[in-house]
């Protein structure tokens, strides 16, 4: 049983972020061919975060009230809307709608999904260790999104507005197909009630997650190093395809998004096997932060292309180890009621920093080298390891850092 559910939970990430991906290679290069400055790159972008900050709780109730299963369904629809409003607008306040209903998809799947996984598992008795199942998640996911980064980087050679209706269509369809393969019997409707009491017991749930979340220390402090960690990120998410577009060729950006996809799905095994044998996952943050921080240093001080790029991909492995381990961590220190919900809050708190992050990289990069915002960038990955050194863990997991 629990490799059918794993299977299914595969196949979401696979589909899901293959159709989502057709323009993560050409994102950039798509709005600055429509005349956007990157500070308006940046203010797109916060439109997202920002309203993502604002819909994760929400979002995160309404998968704990009215079923997981409901929640990541309604995303995918709600991001092939975002992406068929991207096919049709050529202004900044049309990309800032289509990002905004991006947001809605996000945040209906975010928390819901990792939440729907876990309880699935439990319910049908399946005893996984959740860091190996995120881990493998997180293998489809950029599995999916390196195919789909390959395939819209070669169709954006022939048009960088092709993408947006590929993705649009793919994802409507992918909102039956996988509504087919995804199982819910341990959800039980609610039965129906009125609109008071309804608004009354979402309250509930998020002042108890909310609460849980911040009382919680060990939660808090993942919570607060993902921030941090994910701020650190978003000058590198912006800029890498401008500038290896200029220092080695328009050409090479859609290869070189697969060679990230590669090397973040390399950091993933490699953070995966260690766990296996016996690496404590609080050193595994430690590992993963740190090879970060240094190999995003490296790709700041050299200008040659081909040497920045060896240095970032090292900077996507140290990304790639990180993420299923912290997840992992979330989802097996909350309780299962409140598991999408504070799902939702970590991500929420995520893009509080994901926002400050991309529109001060915006900001920066148009008056200063995009090198030298890296190097700004970098000190955050330092910074979060203040955090990874307050998490609560096991003694023996202590003994092993």
């Amino acid at each position: 049983m629990s490799g059918k559910i794993i299977r299914a939970y595969l196949i979401f990430n696979w589909v899901y972020y293959f159709f989502f991906s057709l323009e993560f290679s050409i994102y950039v290069l798509f709005l600055k061919e429509n005349g956007l400055t990157f500070t308006q790159i940046g203010i797109v972008n916060m439109a997202f975060m920002a309203a993502a900050f604002l819909l994760e709780i929400p979002t995160g109730i309404v998968a704990d009230y009215f079923g997981r299963k409901f929640s990541v369904l309604l995303g995918i629809f709600s991001t092939g809307l975002g992406a068929l409003i991207y096919f049709f607008s050529v202004k900044l306040w049309g990309f800032i709608a289509a990002e905004i209903m991006f947001a809605f998809g996000y945040c209906f799947i975010s928390g819901a999904l990792d939440a729907w996984v876990k309880d699935t598992l439990d319910f049908n008795g399946c005893n996984e260790k959740m860091a190996h199942v995120f881990s493998k998640g997180s293998i489809a996911s950029r599995g999916g999104a390196l195919v789909g980064g390959l395939v819209g980087g070669l169709i954006g050679m022939y048009s960088l507005r092709l993408p947006w209706i590929i993705t649009a269509g793919g994802l409507f369809l992918a909102t039956i197909f996988l509504g087919r393969i995804i199982k819910e019997e341990y959800f039980k409707k609610s039965e129906a009630i009125g609109a008071r009491a309804a608004l009354r017991k979402m309250k509930e749930i998020c002042v108890d997650s909310v609460k849980y979340g911040y009382s919680n220390k060990t939660v808090w402090n993942l919570i607060l190093l993902n921030t941090i960690f994910i701020l650190g990120t978003q000058a590198f998410n912006m800029q890498w395809s401008p500038l290896f577009a200029e220092k080695i060729g328009m050409w090479s950006i859609s290869w070189i998004y697969m060679l990230f996809s590669l090397f973040s799905i390399l950091g993933i095994i490699a953070a995966s096997r260690d766990l296996r044998k016996g690496c404590a996952e609080k050193k595994m943050l430690y590992i993963s932060i740190c090879l970060s921080g240094v190999a995003a240093l490296g790709a700041s001080f050299f200008e040659n292309g081909y040497v920045i790029l060896s240095f970032f991909l090292f900077h996507e492995i140290g990304r790639g180890a990180m993420s299923p381990v912290q997840t992992a961590l979330i989802q097996e220190n909350i309780p299962s009621s409140m598991r999408a919900t504070i799902g939702s809050f970590n991500s929420m708190v995520g893009k509080l920093g994901a926002a400050v992050g991309w529109m001060g990289a915006g900001i920066l990069a148009d008056f200063l080298p995009i090198q030298m915002c890296w190097i700004i960038s970098s000190g955050f990955f330092f910074l979060a390891l203040i955090f990874v050194r307050k998490l609560k863990t096991k003694q023996s997991e202590m003994n092993s850092v």
